[in-house]
């Protein structure tokens, strides 16, 4: 399941009502099956921006001043403590 939800989230912006339209099935019970893998949307959305952003870095594509940027960070240096193993809340949660 975390892998057919990281596929949706990949494609963009969207609720947990959203999300769960688009595979077919209630919100309650993609809650439901995320906590039986042990994960959540925040999760997964965390893992997809961690793993975009480390994509890009490698191929050269932005700056880490410019992914930070993208990503909700108003510093670069917050960014970087995230991608070093921060913490796991998005940008607006944690005052980064």
């Amino acid at each position: 399941m975390p892998t057919e939800f990281r596929t949706v989230v990949e494609q963009g912006t969207a609720t947990p009502d959203d999300i769960a339209d688009r595979l077919g099935i209630s919100t309650q019970h993609l809650r439901r099956l995320l906590r039986a893998e042990h994960t959540s949307i925040g999760r997964i959305r965390d893992a997809v921006r961690r793993d975009t952003a480390i994509a890009s870095l490698s191929r050269g594509d932005e700056s880490i001043e410019k992914l930070a940027q993208c990503l909700g960070f108003p510093k670069p240096a917050r960014f970087a403590a995230r991608s070093a193993g921060g913490p796991a809340a998005p940008p607006a949660t944690t005052g980064a």
